[in-house]
């Protein structure tokens, strides 16, 4: 997948080179984009958006999207609780409504190293790719 992403959304997102913030109104085919180095693909899992901690997290065992976000400290205020992705390593991506996942545990699906999560913001500014 070629994604650039441009100014104005205020979400931090994972690329090749890590977590860094962008500011995005609109996201155009350009650069390749592989969503996490390939060294930590098979002992890592990232997190980033609206969380208080966006960083690569060691996979330690079996853990969930709630641990994930548990373990990164947790939303923010302006964090969209219902529409969090995971971007399965190799795989299809998936959107979890952490809201109902916290009384349906089918939907408080397992973290599996070399995924990435990005927790998006509340009220659009959501940079979709």
């Amino acid at each position: 997948m070629k994604k650039l992403l441009n100014a104005a959304c205020e979400t931090s997102l994972w690329f090749w080179l890590g977590l860094f913030s962008c500011s995005c109104q609109t996201v155009k085919e350009d650069l390749p984009i592989e969503p996490m180095p390939a060294e930590f693909r098979g002992t890592h899992y990232a997190i980033g958006g609206q969380v208080r901690s966006p960083a690569m997290y060691e996979h330690r065992g079996p853990t969930t999207i709630l641990n994930a976000i548990a373990e990164a400290d947790g939303f923010t205020d302006f964090a969209n609780a219902k529409k969090v992705v995971i971007w399965r390593a190799g795989g299809p991506r998936v959107t979890v409504n952490c809201i109902k996942a916290k009384s349906a545990s089918s939907l408080n699906l397992e973290i599996f190293p070399g995924d990435v999560i990005n927790v998006p913001m509340l009220n659009g500014f959501d940079c979709n790719f």
